[in-house]
């Protein structure tokens, strides 16, 4: 139904929500009064209800991040050692050992009779001093013309010039005045005194 003052329509047998027109208006005399048919009312249309709050939203599974791929640089092949430089070195040693215990031999550092001596002796006082000489309580002493000597069994090198007598072993040397008169000799060597007679 039309209102005939508002053109408004509203329910049939109901009053106009604008100006308060009863239902004792009909249908058929608001079309006269307005000179118009009226329009059909559309039917109602459903309005979609929004998503109720209690539902509860899953969002699609997502795949784990890939971490980016580093180059890598190429391994290096390690190094092998040859070992020509501990061979070498080893070698090296082997030689010096060797030298040098054939030194010590020659100069009868071992305690043996040295085959290669260096003659300390001069002249007619060395040679004087050559010779076997025993002292009191049986010491024997003796003076080689090549400069090595024994004395009370151990063998040195010796050197017998201006009335010094100098005897050495091991690299250890001691030098002390000697006294030589004709077949006797009086010295003192590593704080023992020594007073000999020549024996030949």
């Amino acid at each position: 139904m039309i209102c005939p003052k508002c053109a408004i329509p509203f329910p049939d047998n109901g009053v106009c929500p604008i100006c308060g027109e009863g239902a004792d208006i009909s249908a058929s005399e608001t079309t006269s009064m307005l000179g118009v048919s009226p329009a059909p009312i559309p039917p109602l249309v459903t309005i979609p209800q929004p998503a109720q709050a209690n539902q509860s939203y899953n969002p699609p599974p997502q795949a784990a991040p890939v971490p980016p791929v580093q180059p890598q640089a190429p391994e290096k092949a390690p190094k092998q050692s040859n070992g020509n430089g501990t061979l070498m070195a080893i070698l090296i040693a082997l030689v010096v050992l060797f030298v040098g215990a054939i030194g010590c031999y020659l100069f009868g550092v071992f305690g043996n009779e040295p085959v290669i001596t260096i003659s300390a002796c001069a002249g007619e006082e060395a040679s004087g001093i050559v010779g076997k000489w025993r002292g009191e309580g049986g010491v024997s002493v003796e003076f080689r013309e090549d400069g090595t000597c024994t004395i009370a069994g151990q063998s040195f090198n010796y050197k017998f010039e201006d009335g010094k007598l100098s005897i050495s072993k091991y690299g250890i040397s001691y030098e002390g005045g000697a006294v030589l008169d004709g077949d006797s000799l009086t010295f003192t060597a590593f704080s023992v005194n020594y007073d000999l007679k020549r024996v030949s």
